[in-house]
C-alpha cells in the first residue's frame, strides 16, 4: 500500500527527522477512516516534535487527514446531501451501509456553516396613532389561583 511505504520512508530517514526534531513515540499506530471506497486502515508512526513540544503523525499531514477525522470529506458531503432528501438513518444506510449512526450524520450537518438567509428589507409603516383595546385578562394571584378580572381600558400612544 502506498501509505505504508511513505510511512516506512519517513521512519528510515533518521537524519532528516533529527534535523526537524522528530523522535518516534509509537510505531504502526492504527487509524481507520471511512471513505467512499470503504474502510481504510492506516498504520502510521506517531512522533514527538521537540521544537513545537507536541505529538504529531507525519503521514496524516502528508495525506491531508484532519485530526480526529473518522469519515472522509467526500463521504461526509455525500451523507449530508442524502440527508436533505431522506431520513438520517436511510442516508447512513445508503452512504455507508450502516457503518455510522444517525447522530454522526446530524453532527456532520451541524458542522457545515450555512449562512442564514437575510430577510429583505421591510419598510416600516409610520402610524400617527396606535390604539390598543383590552377586554379580559386572566391573572395569577399570590396564592397561585387564577382569577378573571374584567376591565376595559383603551390605551393611546
Amino acid at each position: 500500500m502506498i501509505c505504508s511505504e511513505i510511512n516506512l520512508r519517513i521512519r528510515k530517514d533518521k537524519s532528516v527527522r533529527k534535523e526537524l526534531g522528530l523522535f518516534i513515540k509509537e510505531k504502526e499506530r492504527p487509524r481507520e477512516i471511512l471513505t467512499d471506497l470503504g474502510k481504510l486502515n492506516l498504520p502510521r508512526d506517531y512522533y514527538y516534535d521537540k521544537n513545537q513540544e507536541k505529538y504529531v503523525s507525519l503521514l496524516d499531514h502528508i495525506i491531508c487527514i484532519r485530526n480526529y477525522a473518522r469519515i472522509g470529506d467526500s463521504l461526509s458531503a455525500r451523507m449530508v446531501r442524502l440527508a436533505t432528501d431522506m431520513s438520517y438513518a436511510k442516508s447512513a444506510a445508503i452512504a455507508t451501509e450502516g457503518a455510522v449512526s444517525r447522530q454522526t450524520i446530524k453532527n456532520h450537518i451541524r458542522k457545515i456553516n450555512i449562512p442564514e438567509k437575510q430577510p429583505e428589507s421591510i419598510e416600516k409603516k409610520v402610524v400617527k396613532e396606535l390604539r390598543i383595546y383590552a377586554v379580559k385578562t386572566m391573572c395569577t394571584c399570590r396564592d397561585r389561583t387564577k382569577k378573571e378580572v374584567r376591565k376595559t381600558k383603551s390605551y393611546r400612544w
